[in-house]
């Protein structure tokens, strides 16, 4: 069984994406640089544009770092949940089977066995894929206005035409 974020109290998805991003080598920044200044020392490029270079490769790095670290803990949670769920749901139906009544069709019924609960209080126990978490209701049943328009097409995909 594996760790899990709420059995330690903090947040080891965290951690652990925070630890794997700061033990991350870098030599491409490193090369950058040296190439950077390899082009100062020729003549190619000015001290100033290179430190402009410099500052913005550095803000992207760390921004796909910071993006890392807002982003996968919560995925990696997200799975970890899933999976506990869906070994819950699992033992759920295990246990709703062991309960049920095999019911098998007539000779001349296609021959798929039905499984039905002993109790129908047992249905809730069997949650299907469709089946709305929480009773929220579809976005389609929401009484609010909506638009629908045919062939509508962006007016950057056919620059050439005119209105």
């Amino acid at each position: 069984m594996g760790v899990r974020a709420d059995d330690l109290g903090r947040d080891v998805w965290t951690d652990l994406v925070g630890g794997l991003i700061d033990a991350r080598a870098d030599p491409a920044t490193a090369r950058f640089d040296a190439e950077l200044a390899a082009a100062v020392t020729a003549g190619d490029l000015s001290q100033e544009t290179a430190t402009r270079l410099k500052f913005w490769q550095r803000a992207s790095v760390r921004a796909v770092a910071d993006h890392a670290r807002s982003v996968l803990p919560v995925a990696l949670g997200a799975l970890d949940a899933a999976r506990r769920e869906a070994q819950e749901d699992v033992e759920v139906a295990a246990a709703t089977l062991e309960a049920a009544t095999v019911v098998r069709p007539a000779a001349d019924e296609p021959a798929d066995d039905i499984v039905v609960p002993a109790r129908p209080e047992e249905l809730d126990l069997l949650r299907r894929a469709s089946t709305p978490e929480h009773g929220r209701p579809s976005t389609l049943e929401e009484d609010r206005p909506r638009q629908l328009v045919a062939g509508l097409v962006s007016a950057l995909e056919h620059p050439t035409r005119t209105t």
